[in-house]
């Protein structure tokens, strides 16, 4: 079953910074004599050493891998050392590899260039009577087969090969395994099948667990060493397994992670294991195998460094090829008393202890002391805690942690495991997040294009509700992976996959319609406040509506938020003296909206009101209809656009309303143009150019200070990377297939320009979306006239048997009020919107009462 659970993407060939001057097929045999170098910063051959290159070696299951081998010149027969990892047999001279050792402050002169990275040198062991054997992996370089990563599969490929090994004329039929990190790792897995001719392993330090330490380290997502794995190696000429695709397709432990871990009670055979405390990768996994495994020849010792100097220390090696010698050459050299356990004692002043000698690890006079967290004082106590309490953290914050401290009143040392156990909670805002970006959120999957206007409304929809989702583009590995698991087509973007649909060309209605956010009325459902539109107003008007007990439906035809959510930034809405993001703030009030009982659906519009028969019912866009006590209309505005040819073509392929996280992403580093004068347009044009585009910002008005706050102008005018064009206007676009570059013209001098253009953002004002309303008085622009706007002529008869006046923000139909940008007189700012629509539903409970 694992095997049809995973994943697979394409290889490429090894890149120029991982090819190594002996990387090249070139299948052959040759002697190197003593004194070789294969470059000159690397170290000279002591010995001849012969050199089989690129020898074919056939698995169980008819692939062929290819393998060096390194042996000593002569008839005597020698053991033999196998280096398992996908890194490409040749390259040890690489500038990736000598890249690495500069970095931890190797020389490259103290190993000759002939070892695989994180092996063992050649050059060294071929001198002491040992074969070294590097192979590239099954899909590795030149090997055939699709490549997996620390999987059973590997094993039985290893098995394979130390039995092919056992068998040549050369070799003692004695085998071993040296290497750090993969290297190590590998040989968990190959020691768990028991090939009959391993005779010893040498795991230096690496995971033993995929799930738990790769991929899901301490039960959350964490991927980030498992790009860099998947990416940054296992170059070949097929296939290699998407590590990555399947941590995000199957989140919880199946068949597929459990065949990632080996059978550590089936690994009998000496073993001489290296951890550390340093790499935390490496940490967990090296204890975890160093516990579980059944050999009773086993040990340990933990070192205070990094892997790569320790591993290519003159000591160690000789370390080390004692315990090969005496389980390799079988040479009774008293490797047996070497203590089972040497430890370090890490001492942050200097001075640290290394080969401290025990019999186990944990050291038997160590006592386990058992602390408390106490959240009030954040310490860490051996008292348990008077009161019950919390610390909390916010999980966007930098550090996202919180931190537990204790005083050690005497010089104490610290050896063996920690062990916490946690009560951990997410909060009710939080744990919305923690759904949207952890294993929860493959619910839903996307996958779309950045030049589709359409995955652009799906991914904006998506994000303005907060559904907890995730987006892959198509061109990605990830993306590639679900396309071909659903077996889909780039004609089908942008699709959505659920468990238990496949949804090709999907729009938001079509989505909203799968998960349930399609308004659907329950038989017996009374709706006292139906909101018609979610910006600012609107959700202030379900949230107020809401938690005063009155049943309230919001719709919105696109998505909540309106045009606040297009905001990259809102600097002056009252509490956020940082700002706050369009996005967030709509996110946080659907939360309140939702969390107090109102029921939102989106997309789903009005399409008219009906209120001939004295009551209200509205008309909505799936074809039914709803009956409520009273209506906020709360629509706000539609964007203008320009008067120019392919405007249409570009829309969500190059020209955008909003300038948020979806859009910018897209954008980021390239020249981009902002048209308008308002405050909107200075938000985005400074939020642009936070993300490192060049930003051309166009105004018709002669004054930018005209119609934009002095301290937005001031930003602006500091700047370097905002160029404004005063007096100017946009009068062409060029682009194929997405916009590309934009001409602009001065208005007064008529010259004209050509400007690069990734992106252009369009905030030129709105006008009222009130063109699906009838029967309700309107200004001579479309805003809907409330309350002291409307004359005695606007009011029907219906206002004479209720014997009163139009309440504050009641339009021309009793108990029908307008929020927001929508009205008339309205002041077009967030701040003014919210109070409007929570101010509305004050009205709403006297419209009601008078009804009642």
């Amino acid at each position: 079953m694992s095997a049809e659970q995973k994943i697979f993407v394409p290889s490429h060939p090894l890149p120029a910074a991982r090819t190594g001057l002996l990387t090249g097929f070139d299948p052959s045999t040759r002697t190197l004599e003593a004194g070789f170098q294969v470059a000159p910063q690397f170290r000279p051959l002591p010995v001849d050493v012969v050199f089989e290159k690129d020898v074919a070696v056939e698995l169980r299951d008819g692939v062929t891998i290819h393998v060096d081998v390194f042996r000593p010149v002569g008839a005597e027969i020698v053991p033999v050392i196998v280096a398992w990892s996908p890194y490409g047999k040749g390259q040890g001279t690489s500038a990736s590899v000598m890249g690495v050792f500069g970095l931890v402050g190797l020389d490259n002169s103290i190993v000759s260039g002939l070892e695989k990275f994180e092996a063992p040198d050649p050059a060294y062991w071929c001198a002491r009577g040992y074969a070294v054997c590097n192979p590239d992996i099954r899909g590795v370089v030149d090997s055939e087969g699709d490549s997996v990563l620390w999987d059973r599969q590997e094993g039985r490929d290893c098995y394979d090969l130390i039995e092919w090994l056992a068998e040549q004329s050369w070799c003692s039929g004695k085998v071993g395994m040296s290497g750090t990190s993969y290297l190590a790792a590998s040989q968990w897995f190959t020691a768990a099948e028991q090939p009959p001719h391993l005779a010893a392993i040498n795991p230096w330090e690496g995971v033993s667990d995929v799930y738990r330490d790769l991929v899901m380290r301490g039960g959350m997502p964490d991927t980030g060493f498992a790009q860099q794995l998947q990416e940054g190696s296992f170059f070949g000429k097929n296939q290699k397994e998407d590590i990555l695709s399947e941590a995000a397709r199957y989140p919880l432990m199946n068949e597929l992670w459990e065949n990632k871990i080996p059978a550590f009670d089936r690994i009998t055979i000496p073993a001489y294991i290296v951890a550390s405390y340093s790499n935390t990768l490496h940490t967990a996994g090296t204890f975890r195998a160093w516990r579980r495994i059944a050999s009773e020849e086993k040990w340990l010792r933990i070192h205070n460094g990094q892997e790569w100097p320790d591993y290519y220390d003159e000591a160690n090696v000789e370390d080390l090829r004692r315990f090969f010698d005496r389980y390799l050459k079988d040479e009774n050299n008293g490797w047996e008393t070497t203590p089972r356990v040497r430890y370090s004692v890490l001492d942050l002043e200097g001075g640290d202890q290394t080969g401290v000698p025990a019999d186990a690890f944990p050291p038997k006079d160590v006592v386990s002391t058992k602390f408390y967290l106490d959240a009030r004082s954040r310490t860490l106590t051996t008292d348990v805690p008077a009161r019950e309490s919390t610390a909390g953290y916010d999980v966007a914050a930098n550090p996202n942690a919180v931190s537990f401290l204790t005083r050690f009143d005497q010089e104490t040392v610290m050896v063996g495991y920690p062990k916490a156990h946690l009560w951990v909670e997410a909060d009710f805002l939080a744990r919305r997040e923690l759904l949207r970006s952890n294993a929860a959120a493959r619910v839903v999957e996307i996958v779309g294009s950045r030049l589709s206007a359409a995955s652009l409304e799906l991914r904006t929809f998506a994000a303005r509700l907060r559904l907890t989702h995730l987006y892959f583009e198509a061109d990605s590995i990830a993306g590639q992976a679900l396309m071909r698991a659903v077996q889909a087509e780039t004609g089908d973007l942008p699709v959505v996959i659920t468990p238990g649909n496949v949804m090709r060309r999907a729009t938001a209605k079509i989505l909203a319609r799968e998960l349930g956010l399609s308004y659907r009325r329950a038989a017996d459902q009374k709706v006292d406040l139906a909101v018609i539109g979610a910006g600012p107003a609107g959700l202030a008007a379900a949230v107020y509506g809401a938690s005063e007990g009155l049943a309230t439906v919001l719709f919105d035809a696109i998505g909540p938020g309106g045009q606040a959510a297009a905001s990259s930034r809102i600097e002056n809405y009252l509490g956020f003296p940082t700002g706050i993001s369009g996005t967030d703030l709509t996110g946080k009030a659907i939360v309140q909206a939702l969390k107090f009982g109102a029921q939102l659906s989106a997309p789903c519009g009005v399409t008219a009101l009906d209120v001939d028969t004295g009551v209200i019912r509205l008309a909505l866009t799936d074809g039914t209809s709803l009956e409520s006590r009273a209506v906020i209309i709360s629509t706000g505005a539609r964007y203008r656009s320009l008067p120019l040819t392919d405007w249409e073509k570009f829309q969500g392929a190059g020209i955008y309303y909003a300038a948020t996280e979806l859009e910018a992403k897209w954008c980021a580093g390239k020249p981009v143009t902002v048209v308008g004068g308002a405050n909107s347009a200075g938000q985005a044009s400074l939020y642009l150019a936070s993300r490192g585009s060049a930003v051309h910002l166009v105004v018709r008005g002669a004054d930018l200070a005209a119609d934009m706050s002095r301290y937005l102008v001031d930003r602006l005018a500091a700047e370097p990377l905002v160029s404004i064009h005063t007096a100017t206007e946009v009068s062409g676009l060029q682009g194929q297939s997405h916009l590309a570059a934009v001409e602009i013209t001065a208005r007064e001098s008529g010259i004209r320009a050509i400007v690069e253009c990734a992106g252009l953002f369009c905030f030129i004002g709105a006008v009222p979306a009130t063109a699906w309303l009838n029967g309700v008085a309107l200004d001579n622009e479309g805003f809907i006239l409330t309350d002291s706007d409307l004359d005695l002529s606007e009011l029907g008869g219906s206002w004479s048997s209720l014997g009163r006046r139009p309440l504050p923000f009641e339009t021309s139909i009793p108990g029908v009020f307008a929020a927001g940008d929508v009205r008339k007189g309205s002041m077009k700012r967030v701040a003014a919107a919210v109070g409007e629509g929570a101010s509305a539903v004050q009205s709403v409970h006297a419209s009601i009462g008078f009804h009642v």
